[in-house]
């Protein structure tokens, strides 16, 4: 077996370019989803078959992408991944040493003209050494796709690429949301009923003035501080850094707002923040439940997850968000201490990443303010405080609670065994 590595960079734009509209093999898809990734920059550690195979699928975008700026890219792409193979050819003694017929650094190939004394060469030696390696193991390959894999949750490779492409608000795929719940069973989401409240107290008023940057106004923020529920001693911390609050300084009640507006249940128009007819309706008590759905779906489908820390971590915490729920509903149903669970819930290609680049501490500030504070909101999580400073406590364990399972179920019937 061959076992060299040659190492590719490209961007992430240009990788999931390739994903979507080059239809790599499930092994070169794999690899190209596993790389390390750093700047934006995607290193690709692979194998002579899976580089060429890269390279033919520059090839195809550099004569089938829709845009000429598109071809001329992957055109540029060819030249520069060539000039690779074709150094790791000469240095194997596969090829000739340079002359004439080089590539030159800097070299474009032209859509639709792609061709040069390598070309054929590095198509048809790797070409023939897939087929020679790879067909026989066919049955061998599908087996290992369905293998399930420890760093992945237990997901085989077919069930984690099936349940990174399923939509959390579909009607129908991997994750299947459960509308058959009790009002009871959601009560004890704060979001849920924070939302409820805030819903009746603009519609209680009809509408409410909006401030120039759209956001609600001071005197009516005053009446929410009253009206909302906030974690133990949230407030008072707040007034005492606080002179003057707005809208934007009560996070809770902010996100809270700018979900109901996604949600379409509260709208500004004329400067006027005012509920809508479906806000109406599902701000009763008899609604509890599908405001509940609503909110749920509406924060891990519309809502930005990003915008809750700010920080310079690219979204693929919101990329991951279903291996997140997934590997919370395999690997959370004891009580797990919080500085562990990135590592268990965060997509492992993310945590990784974040590790090689000693930035452990962003992977753990985002794992709670994207991922674990929403969802113990939803009723989702729980936490065990331990003492902090002062008479502060913190989150010591944290552990999901039983509505997690009754809302959201797994199903990988069409694609193998699961849950």
């Amino acid at each position: 077996m061959d076992d060299r590595v040659i190492l590719l960079k490209i961007t992430v734009a240009d990788r999931d370019y390739v994903l979507k509209h080059a239809s790599p093999s499930p092994e070169l898809r794999e690899n190209m989803r596993f790389g390390l990734i750093k700047d934006g920059v995607l290193v690709c550690r692979l194998t002579p078959d899976d580089a060429a195979e890269l390279v033919d699928c520059f090839f195809t975008l550099s004569e089938t992408a829709p845009g000429a700026n598109q071809r001329k890219h992957f055109g540029g792409l060819v030249a520069r991944s060539l000039r690779i193979l074709e150094e790791n050819l000469r240095r194997d003694g596969l090829v000739e040493e340079e002359g004439e017929g080089d590539i030159e650094e800097g070299a474009e190939v032209e859509p639709g003209s792609v061709g040069h004394p390598w070309r054929d060469e590095v198509v048809e030696r790797t070409g023939r050494a897939r087929r020679e390696r790879r067909l026989p193991a066919r049955e061998e390959l599908a087996a290992a796709a369905q293998a399930p894999i420890d760093e992945l949750a237990g997901l085989s490779r077919m069930q984690f690429f099936a349940l990174m492409s399923t939509s959390i608000d579909g009607p129908e795929g991997i994750i299947r949301i459960n509308a058959d719940l009790e009002p009871h069973e959601v009560s004890n989401a704060v979001f849920a009923e924070n939302a409820r409240r805030m819903l009746r107290l603009i519609d209680s008023r009809e509408r409410v003035k909006a401030t120039t940057s759209k956001n609600l106004n001071r005197a009516f923020v005053a009446e929410l501080i009253d009206a909302l529920a906030y974690r133990e001693g949230y407030i008072e911390d707040l007034r005492k850094f606080c002179k003057v609050i707005n809208e934007f300084e009560v996070r809770p009640a902010h996100i809270v707002r700018v979900v109901l507006e996604l949600a379409g249940l509260i709208r500004l128009q004329r400067g006027h923040f005012s509920v809508t007819k479906k806000g109406q309706r599902l701000m009763a008590d008899t609604a509890a439940v599908e405001l509940y759905l609503l909110l749920f779906r509406t924060f891990f489908s519309k809502f930005s997850l990003a915008y809750l820390d700010r920080c310079a971590v690219e979204d693929d915490v919101q990329d991951g968000v279903n291996y997140s729920l997934y590997a919370i509903h395999k690997g959370l149903n004891d009580w797990v201490d919080k500085d562990d669970v990135p590592r268990r819930v965060l997509l492992p290609m993310l945590y990784d990443t974040l590790v090689a680049a000693d930035r452990l501490f962003l992977a753990e500030l985002v794992t709670v303010t994207r991922i674990v504070n929403p969802l113990e909101g939803f009723g989702l999580l729980e936490f065990e405080y331990v003492p902090d400073w002062g008479d502060r406590e913190k989150i010591g364990r944290v552990r999901k609670t039983p509505l997690f399972d009754r809302l959201i179920r797994f199903s990988f019937a069409e694609i193998g065994t699961g849950d």
